[in-house]
């Protein structure tokens, strides 16, 4: 009998990992987003535009302190502190919400440095920093379960909503210095609700947790990590579990 090479046809299981949308997350690859504790303290700043204008938007020039790059073709991104995110496990203060206003590029360096704003989400102030701009890559992922245990806690939803589910992104409250790497899949646990006991008088006992999906990791912060949900059951609440029990 002669052999040669066939393909064969498999289904995938229940497991296999969807696919992620590259526009769901790409907003949160090219801009920071997360401001950790003290990084705007040194960063350029604005201190006010051409003409006194009071409304600042795409167009305008504006005026900066503190630039330290004089690089003509360097691009830049505009940014104003935001919501505090903080661990809901020890309300410990990691970071900060960064919210993007905008983009400007240099025209002439120096002690104050004069920029142009080439777009604008909305109104920019003075007051608000600058982060230079990270080039617009889309990296490789291999999606893999974590080799050791994780026990994180969704921090905060974007979109400020109370709830989400599928494709919405999420920031936890454990990064790179925790272990997390780029691709990692975590387990989604919705925390069980706390009820009275029917057999012990003033005795409060909490239901067990619930597997409600999968979370996977696309972006690192040193203690703060981007997730975007895979698939779930049920709605996405902040402070749901993303474990891993390791291998």
């Amino acid at each position: 009998i002669k052999l040669s090479p066939q393909i064969r046809g498999q289904a995938l299981g229940a497991g296999a990992i969807p696919s992620i949308p590259a526009s769901a997350i790409e907003p949160f690859l090219t801009r920071p987003l997360i401001v950790e504790p003290g990084a705007l303290v040194n960063a350029p700043v604005i201190l006010g535009a051409e003409d006194n204008r009071v409304v600042i938007g795409a167009g305008s020039v504006i005026y900066v302190e503190n630039l330290n790059d004089d690089r003509a073709n360097a691009k830049w991104q505009i940014y104003r502190q935001d919501k505090p995110l903080r661990d809901p496990d020890t309300n410990e203060l990691l970071g900060y919400e960064g919210f993007y206003l905008g983009e400007a590029v240099l025209k002439k360096f120096g002690q104050v440095s004069t920029m142009e704003v080439t777009n604008s989400t909305q109104e920019i102030n003075r007051g608000d920093h600058l982060i230079k701009a990270v080039e617009n890559t889309f990296p490789s992922y291999i999606p893999r379960a974590p080799e050791y245990g994780v026990n994180a806690r969704l921090m905060h939803i974007h979109n400020g909503v109370a709830e989400t589910g599928k494709h919405y992104i999420v920031s936890l409250n454990k990064g790179a210095t925790n272990g997390l790497q780029l691709g990692h899949v975590l387990s989604l646990q919705r925390g069980g609700e706390t009820v009275k006991s029917l057999r012990k008088e003033n005795t409060l006992i909490k239901l067990p947790d619930e597997e409600n999906g999968n979370v996977f990791i696309f972006r690192l912060f040193n203690r703060i990590s981007y997730g975007i949900i895979l698939d779930s059951k049920r709605p996405v609440h902040v402070g749901d579990g993303a474990i891993a029990s390791g291998k």
